[in-house]
């Protein structure tokens, strides 16, 4: 197995005083959510994604493409659905 080394940093842009993406690193996968800056509560949901794309694909083995795909839509569900709730 390769080893890497990974790092990880946002930027807010020109235009917003405020970081609203998430991101996720594990051993098996890597996340990025863009916050949607300028779109209420853009932070939450770019949070929301990541913690449900975790919690989805928790664990040392390599997840399939369906695997983190399905986890990704579940992810998007998951936030239409607070959104909706808010």
């Amino acid at each position: 197995m390769a080893n890497l080394r990974v790092g990880a940093t946002t930027h807010t842009g020109q235009v917003r005083p405020a970081n609203e993406d998430s991101l996720l690193i594990t051993p098996t996968v890597f996340v990025v959510a863009d916050g949607m800056g300028g779109h209420e509560a853009g932070e939450v949901a770019s949070q929301i994604a990541v913690e449900r794309i975790a919690e989805l694909l928790e664990g040392d083995e390599l997840p399939s493409a369906e695997t983190v795909v399905a986890a990704i839509r579940t992810a998007t569900s998951t936030t239409r659905q607070r959104a909706r709730a808010q």
